[in-house]
């Protein structure tokens, strides 16, 4: 696992200072038919899926050639095609670089920005579950979610995790053999 912040072949020198990983869910409210003589019925909510990985952050750069440094990092944001993102102590992840803006503190020796990335659900789905003979689940997966994610079918999982069930979700972290 990486322990500096890095998106395709650019590295930073110094880890933002902050950033934030944030992950939701795709909800959908059903209005079940009113039945002639009950109670007018309550909307069933049934997940969808799970919204792309969004990493925001802010940091600086210090050092004699803040302006160069901020250049390179440019560069790097002005290419269309997503990349790997490497956070610190966490796995990689196919992403776009999402927005770069200069903010506040600028002076001769440091440069404030912030940054967000988000996340290439298709080539994470693909490339990734490639790679490795198991997932690790995210907040939200299902068996049903990694089956589409991963290419497997269900029943596939289910022989080669006979610990899991086809309901419910899967604990953050649980490693699916696929």
């Amino acid at each position: 696992m990486a322990t500096q912040f890095q998106f395709k072949d650019y590295t930073f020198a110094v880890n933002p200072g902050q950033f934030q990983i944030s992950r939701g869910k795709i909800l959908k409210a059903f209005q079940p038919p009113m039945i002639t003589g009950t109670v007018y019925p309550r909307a069933v909510i049934q997940p969808i899926g799970v919204e792309p990985i969004l990493v925001t952050g802010r940091g600086e750069l210090i050092g004699e050639n803040v302006m160069e440094e901020y250049t390179r990092l440019y560069q790097v944001f002005i290419q269309e095609e997503s990349g790997l993102l490497y956070l610190p102590n966490l796995a990689p992840f196919y992403a776009y670089f999402q927005k770069l803006e200069m903010t506040g503190k600028a002076g001769p020796n440091i440069l404030s920005y912030e940054f967000s990335f988000l996340e290439d659900c298709g080539k994470n789905q693909t490339e990734l579950s490639a790679q490795e003979p198991f997932y690790i689940s995210r907040s939200g997966d299902t068996l049903c979610l990694i089956s589409v994610k991963t290419g497997k079918t269900v029943e596939e999982l289910l022989l080669s995790n006979p610990a899991l069930q086809v309901s419910g979700e899967l604990s953050e972290g649980t490693m699916v053999w696929l």
